[in-house]
C-alpha cells in the first residue's frame, strides 16, 4: 500500500539527519536524493471522514447513515461519500 508523505518535511528531516544546517551544503549524492523527492508527482488527496467522526454515526448501535431510510452497519474506521464531520 502506498504511503503519503509530506515531501517538504521529508527533505527537512534528511537535512537535519545529515547534520547540515542548510540545503546548499549537500553533497552531489545527497542533492540527488532531495531532487528525486522534490520531483515526485503529487497525488490528489481527499479529506476522508471516518464513520466514528461522522455526525450520522450512532456510537451506541454502531450503525451509520441513520439519516437514510435504512440503517447500514459500519465499523468505526469505515468511511463513505455521505460522511459529514461532527461539530467539535
Amino acid at each position: 500500500m502506498a504511503k503519503l508523505i509530506n515531501a517538504d518535511e521529508t527533505v527537512k528531516a534528511i537535512i537535519k539527519r545529515l547534520g547540515i544546517g542548510n540545503e546548499r551544503y549537500l553533497l552531489p549524492s545527497e542533492r540527488a536524493i532531495v531532487d528525486v523527492i522534490e520531483c515526485m508527482p503529487t497525488v490528489n488527496d481527499v479529506a476522508v471522514v471516518l464513520c466514528k467522526d461522522c455526525k450520522h454515526y450512532d456510537d451506541k448501535h454502531e450503525v451509520c447513515c441513520v439519516y437514510l431510510s435504512y440503517r447500514l452497519a459500519k465499523n468505526e474506521d469505515d468511511f463513505c461519500s455521505d460522511a459529514e464531520r461532527k461539530e467539535e
